[in-house]
């Protein structure tokens, strides 16, 4: 099952690596793009995704161990640094793997003055600086204060960057592009050898960590769902948020399953970040990407938030008892739940309609329409069936199947896509 992933996985890493800067510029595939994309834009691309990538670390641990193993081996009087070190070397080579990635991508769009692969370098290394401030952050609570705020200052530094395409900012010397380069790469070091350094002080509590996210990204991976890992997440957002007072509805019926809906959202202060970020990433990616992939990326922009502002729909998808309890049809209880999403991507649609302005008519209408029919055929999926039919291949298995119900809600935002391009050409 897993050839012809290992198969295809390395042929786009070779594919990667052949490439020089600049490769995959818009402006080569689609008319009407800009020129080139800027430096800055880049750079500030790839420091918002190193924000993201250092989320991720400190969402995943990123040193957790399952519970047969924290309570029966670590718990033992044994070298704990030692039982750690293979486990903290791993988890630091798929930081240098993700950080050069990241650059990768970054440089195949951008047109750096210098070849990729040093900017590749500085990547791994800042992929593995990465993960050993992320166990610093995992052992002391004090710092883990100073990697949210270090998260929040590369995400604005590279919002910034990004915004700078708009005004006239002078630009970077090579000299001090460098000294910045370097500085970095010594702090990569020093967090990998404080990393090092504190895997003899972890404790149980701060292992466990993570464990639970863990544990629902690799079942979802193996059994190829990931509602699993969306659930988790969702948990783990609740559990987070704490308890909150409680109030009456002011309605009944259908209207109260609105309001609770968007009750739901309002103390889910993510979400409403989410919303703000989508808003205003078509207009950084207007001075980027052609001018015929805008209305993509407000349709992408709109299923995110659609997916985010739509659990409440996807709870009550998921269990046939759940809707039975608030009794009705379940066609009203789902029309409800939609409500909500429905606001959402309202407000990015009226919020993007400048930069829409001189696209097509067709490809501007479907954004909303699209957003709300994919998220509703993603959550009405039933339970995957496994014994469905798998295709036999020389590189190995392919589940025809489970792709098929995989697919179901993505598949209609691929379809707006191409019609959006096809009518924009």
């Amino acid at each position: 099952m897993w050839g012809l992933p290992i198969f295809v996985g390395a042929g786009l890493l070779w594919w990667l690596i052949g490439h020089e800067s600049g490769a995959m510029s818009f402006s080569n595939a689609l008319p009407g793009g800009a020129a080139k994309v800027e430096v800055e834009v880049g750079f500030g691309i790839t420091m918002i995704a190193f924000a993201a990538l250092m989320k991720a670390i400190s969402e995943l641990g990123p040193l957790a161990i399952g519970s047969t193993n924290r309570h029966w081996l670590y718990s033992s009087p044994v070298s704990r640094g030692a039982l750690l070190a293979p486990r903290f070397a791993m988890s630091t080579t798929f930081g240098a793997i993700g950080g050069l990635v990241l650059v990768r991508m970054s440089t195949l769009f951008t047109t750096t003055p210098v070849p990729w692969w040093w900017c590749g370098l500085l990547g791994a290394a800042l992929g593995a600086g990465s993960v050993g401030f992320g166990v610093v952050r995992q052992q002391d609570g004090h710092a883990a204060t100073l990697y949210r705020v270090a998260i929040s200052m590369i995400a604005s530094i590279g919002a910034i960057c990004c915004a700078g395409v708009f005004l006239s900012t002078p630009r970077v010397s090579p000299h001090v592009a460098l000294a910045l380069a370097v500085g970095a790469i010594v702090a990569s070091g020093v967090g990998v050898a404080l990393g090092a350094y504190r895997l003899r002080h972890l404790d149980a509590v701060s292992l466990s960590a993570g464990s639970d996210l863990l544990t629902a990204l690799r079942a979802s991976t193996t059994m190829i769902d990931g509602s699993i890992l969306s659930a988790e997440l969702a948990s783990r957002t609740w559990r987070l948020m704490g308890s909150a007072p409680s109030r009456r509805f002011r309605w009944n019926g259908a209207k109260a399953l609105i309001e609770a809906d968007f009750r739901r959202v309002h103390r889910d202060r993510g979400a409403v970040r989410l919303l703000g970020y989508m808003c205003v990433l078509p207009y950084v990616s207007g001075a980027t990407v052609s001018a015929a992939a805008i209305p993509v990326v407000v349709l992408l922009c709109a299923v995110t938030v659609a997916g985010r502002f739509g659990r409440g729909l996807r709870d009550m998808n998921a269990s046939n008892t759940f809707r039975a309890v608030f009794g009705g049809s379940d066609a009203g209880i789902r029309m409800a739940h939609l409500a909500t999403p429905a606001a959402a991507v309202s407000i990015l649609f009226v919020v993007c309609l400048p930069i829409l302005w001189h696209a097509s008519v067709i490809a501007v209408t479907v954004i909303p329409v699209v957003a709300l029919l994919a998220l509703y055929r993603s959550t009405s999926r039933p339970p995957l069936d496994y014994g469905g039919l798998i295709l036999e291949t020389p590189s190995g298995q392919i589940p025809v199947d489970m792709i098929r119900q995989l697919v179901r809600g993505p598949l209609v935002v691929a379809a707006a896509a191409f019609l959006q391009l096809a009518v924009a050409m």
